[in-house]
This record gives structure tokens, sequence and C-alpha cells, in this order.
């Protein structure tokens, strides 16, 4: 059966429904001035706050409670292989650079480029606006961007991440479909060429990532360099609206 998209994003959203406005949102946006053939889909409980949310952005939704993250993300990339050609899977807190999307427009007019991701992101803590540039060396992708070719997801099964996977997006979900296309003698690629970080990962004190495990920008650099004018925005207002809670 002929997939409907190009390329299907793909995201599991739990709590942190203002996050994941932001995301969509920004997406959807930049979306817009691509030529991409692509769909979203966001997998999470119909009694979480973030349902009502995708429900919204008029999504692909998929109803599914909240069990362990291994479970929800395989089940995520077998919907998203139904919708896509290739699968995109990105956090419910992270942007994709506008720089990103157009590369991933080149990635979807192939069909032997089968897997890959990128080498950094950046990180902001959306309190106080702080940032952070993570580099991956070698072979290794950033978790949250990478994409994957529908055929094999369905040729593993969707038995990508471990089932125990409590939290994040682990290394050991990529060398388990890097050793299966080495199987079967197929590409994987790591994105090295953009000139900005292809991933922004907005982080608060919810979230796993501790801003002080990073390598520090020039200060406020990112504002003028690394980020899109949809980014900046809306990072600005959530910040400002986080700081006007707390001063209530």
């Amino acid at each position: 059966m002929k997939n409907q998209y190009d390329i299907c994003f793909a995201l599991c959203a739990h709590g942190r429904a203002d996050l994941l406005e932001m995301v969509l949102t920004n997406l959807q946006i930049k979306l817009k001035n691509t030529n991409l053939n692509s769909g979203i889909l966001v997998v999470c409980s119909p009694d979480d706050e973030c349902f009502d949310v995708a429900l919204d952005h008029e999504v692909h939704i998929h109803s599914m409670e909240n069990v362990t993250l291994g479970w929800r993300f395989n089940e995520m990339l077998m919907q998203a292989a139904k919708l896509g050609r290739y699968v995109v899977h990105i956090g419910s807190d992270d942007f994709l650079s506008i720089e990103y999307l157009e590369f991933l427009s080149k990635v979807a007019k192939h069909e032997n480029i089968m897997a890959g991701g990128l080498d950094r992101a950046m990180f902001i803590d959306i309190e106080s606006l702080e940032c952070r540039e993570v580099l991956e060396y070698g072979s290794t992708w950033m978790g949250g961007g990478k994409f994957i070719h529908c055929s094999v997801i369905n040729k593993m099964n969707g038995d990508i991440y471990p089932d125990h996977l409590s939290r994040g997006v682990d290394r050991p979900a990529q060398n388990k479909i890097e050793k299966f296309l080495i199987s079967q003698r197929q590409s994987f690629i790591q994105v090295k060429q953009l000139s900005t970080p292809g991933l922004i990962a907005l982080k608060d004190g919810e979230n796993i990532h501790g801003i002080n495990a990073f390598r520090n920008f020039p200060e406020r650099e990112y504002q003028y360099i690394y980020l899109d004018a949809p980014d900046r925005e809306m990072i600005n207002l959530m910040h400002a609206q986080r700081k006007e809670g707390s001063n209530d």
C-alpha cells in the first residue's frame, strides 16, 4: 500500500501541553514553507491534556495509554510507518530547524538512504534562556530528529527501542538500527553538513537533561545565529509567560 506522505513526523506526548502546543505550531508553520509532502502523528493517552492540543492542530492521533516509553516509541514508529515512507522521530519539546527540514526534503526524494540522524543539537532552558550545545562524535546520532525508512521499521517489526526504556531517547536504539542495516547492506548517515544545529530542545525543571551538563554558548548568541524566527518568537513568549506566572 502506498504511503500517504513522503515523511511522517512522529512524537509521543505526556503532560507539558504548553510545550506540545509550541512544537506543533512551530513545525506546522515551517512545513508550510517547504515542498515536503508530510504529515504529523502524535501518540498520547486520551486522558492527557496533550490529546486536546493534538486535536486542535488537526494532526494524526494514535491513542495509547501511558505505558513505558519504549513501548510507546515502538508503537509510534509502527503507526507512523503506515503513514510515511520516512518517519522522523522528534521529542514533544523539540524544534526542527528550517535547514534540517530542507535537508529532509532531499532525503525524501531518494530510496537508498535507510536511516540517519543529526550529529548535534542545541538545548535551551526556557526558564532562564540559557543555552547549551551538545556535540556527538564518531558515528553517533542525536536521539531526536532521527529519520528511518518505513521498510526498516516494518522489517524490524517495530522492535527498535528497549521495552524497559522509561525516559529519553537512547543510544541502543541507534545501535540496533545500524546493526540491522549493516546486515542488510544498506546505508545510514550522520547529518554533519548543516551550518547550525538541526534540532532545538526546550528544557525546564521537568525535563531529563540538566542544563549544566552541556557546554556554554556565548551569552545570547543563539538569539541571532541559531534560531529561526518562529523559534525566537515562541521561546521568548513562553519565557515571558512563565516569568509572569512565577511573579503571581
